[in-house]
């Protein structure tokens, strides 16, 4: 039937292509993808704007410099 020649051309297009391939293609791994880098960018401007809002702190800048430090010398 139709459907029978639609699953076999589709698990044909996938059959030179790596299993990783193909789990970034699909509609799931795409939206994996989506949320890991969603998550990395919400981690990202949670650290920066708590980094920035220790310039607030009345030490004279220590704390926010210590941060600065920090996010210049991290390894990540």
């Amino acid at each position: 039937s139709e459907l029978s020649y639609i699953i076999l051309a589709n698990r044909n297009k996938f059959d030179h292509m790596s299993s990783i391939s193909v789990a970034f293609t699909s509609s799931i791994g795409k939206k994996v993808v989506v949320g890991i880098t969603s998550l990395f960018l919400c981690t990202f401007l949670v650290v920066h704007c708590a980094i920035n809002a220790l310039i607030f702190l009345n030490d004279g800048g220590e704390t926010f410099n210590a941060g600065a430090e920090f996010m210049g010398t991290n390894p990540l």
